[in-house]
């Protein structure tokens, strides 16, 4: 079971379901879908080989409207923290002062967890653990790049 901006065949509960994700729901209702995590930046990457290892992302939603300047106006900002427990297996590179995301992955295995972090400028990577979670901070970050 895999959740990205394409994989909508499946409906909001129907992915929480699957992936039995603590916290899901909530970044769900704060949305009110999966976001895609596209123009999403990685702000900070904290791995622990004994505790909790976090990757927090500023993600929002980007509407149609666009401001006096002529850019599109940004809504619902809040970094999203993957919480990683025990992680079995990872691949990151790239780690830049911005980390713009094309795309976040998540899916699940029979015992483990994976996120993909899919990259258009900065980090990418793959990471798998035995346990993850998703933990919500509303507002904008001040180390994003992207303001409101």
């Amino acid at each position: 079971m895999w959740i990205n901006c394409g994989g909508a065949a499946l409906t909001a509960e129907q992915r929480v379901a699957e992936l039995q994700l603590p916290g899901l729901e909530n970044l769900i209702a704060w949305f009110g879908y999966f976001p895609s995590f596209h123009d999403a930046e990685v702000i900070s990457i904290s791995l622990d080989r004994t505790g909790d290892s976090r990757i927090a992302v500023h993600t929002f939603q980007m509407t149609n409207e666009t401001d006096e300047k002529g850019h599109y106006v940004c809504r619902k900002h809040v970094v999203v923290t993957f919480v990683l427990e025990r992680i079995r297996g990872m691949n990151l590179e790239g780690f830049s002062s911005q980390n713009v995301l094309n795309g976040i992955t998540l899916s699940r295995g029979s015992d483990y967890y994976e996120l993909v972090l899919e990259e258009v400028c900065g980090v990418a990577g793959k990471l798998q653990a035995d346990v993850m979670r998703i933990e919500l901070n509303p507002g904008i970050p001040s180390q994003s790049i992207c303001g409101g």
